[in-house]
Formats: C-alpha cells, sequence, structure tokens
C-alpha cells in the first residue's frame, strides 16, 4: 500500500526518481505532470524535489534544444532569453514546441511543461527535497536505494548576463523564494 505521492515536476529529476519508484517497488504513487491535486490522496505524503530555478531553465533550454527544437538559432539560453524578451517567432517557437497544450492541476499552460513555474506543482507538500541533495534525502526518508540519473541534459559553456539573470529572478519569483525559503 502506497503511503506517498510523489509529484513530478519537470527538469526536477523526476526521471531519476521515478525509475527508482519503480525499480525498488517504493510504496510511492507517482503524479506526473498533468496533475490534479485533488486525484492525490489526503492519506498519501506528497513528496517534490525542486530545484535552483536558473539550472532549471538551463536544463529546460538544453533539453528541448536537444528533442523538439534541433534547428534552432539558439546556441545557449542566455541567446534564447534575449530574443524572448523581445518575443520574437523563434522564441516563442522555442518556448511552445509542441501544438497542443499542457495542463498543471487542470489549468492550460502557454509554455512547455520544462519553461513553466515549478511552484505551479507545489500544492501541500509534506517532503520538499532539493535535487542537489536527493540522495540524502532518500536517506533519511528510510529509502535506502541508489538513485539513477536519467535524462541529464548536454550543457555548454557560456554565461547569462545580469539583465537575463534579472530576468529570470523576475519571471520564477516564487520559485525562488520557495527554493531558497527551502535551502536554509
Amino acid at each position: 500500500m502506497n503511503t506517498h505521492a510523489f509529484i513530478h515536476i519537470p527538469k526536477c529529476a523526476g526521471f531519476s526518481v521515478k525509475r527508482c519508484i519503480q525499480d525498488n517497488n517504493l510504496p510511492i504513487r507517482i503524479f506526473d505532470h498533468g496533475v490534479i491535486f485533488s486525484n492525490i490522496p489526503p492519506r498519501l505524503k506528497q513528496i517534490i524535489v525542486i530545484r535552483d530555478p536558473i539550472d532549471r531553465f538551463t536544463s529546460a533550454f538544453y533539453y528541448i534544444k536537444g528533442a523538439y527544437v534541433k534547428n534552432t538559432i539558439f546556441n545557449n539560453p542566455n541567446e534564447f532569453l534575449d530574443e524572448l524578451k523581445l518575443s520574437t517567432e523563434e522564441a516563442k517557437r522555442f518556448i511552445k514546441p509542441q501544438p497542443h497544450y499542457h495542463y498543471v492541476n487542470g489549468l492550460r499552460i502557454d509554455t512547455d511543461w520544462v519553461f513553466h513555474p515549478q511552484s505551479a506543482w507545489i500544492d501541500k507538500p509534506d517532503i520538499v527535497m532539493l535535487q542537489e541533495n536527493l540522495q540524502e534525502d532518500f536517506d533519511k526518508l528510510g529509502f535506502n536505494v541508489k538513485l539513477p540519473r536519467i535524462n541529464v541534459s548536454p550543457r555548454s559553456d557560456f554565461r547569462y548576463s545580469k539583465e537575463n539573470i534579472d530576468y529570470l529572478h523576475n519571471l520564477y519569483r516564487q520559485d525562488f523564494e520557495f527554493y531558497n525559503k527551502e535551502k536554509r
């Protein structure tokens, strides 16, 4: 019988956690990207994994570039943000590469899941894990398992401009507040 609910926030080690849950037959029910919070049984303790918002955005960029928009003009996330702020057609195509809409808690979102604020997947978490402490946090819960590393996005060397860092801080304000609170 399940004792926990894992809410999969995109680009926060979700595939690795899901594989670990499945491979080790852990008593954790998985709720994926399109979760509706009212469908989570209240007896289950909610687990979420969150990530530094800038690192998550960087990972999202390389994920979309590698999986969906391979022929983009953008070489790195900083270039993408420069165009996103100008609302160019290429930036719009990159931020929502699929022809259909995604939903989070029954609400339609206008971007791909990976760019949507991670705070949209935060309902009433009982357990908040930071991606960088994931193995340690699983150990503390008594789930002494080895977490695999799946779906790791390739990276390239680049630097965000100060303006783009400020833009990300504004865009993901709630994510930064929640992440910084949990990190303390």
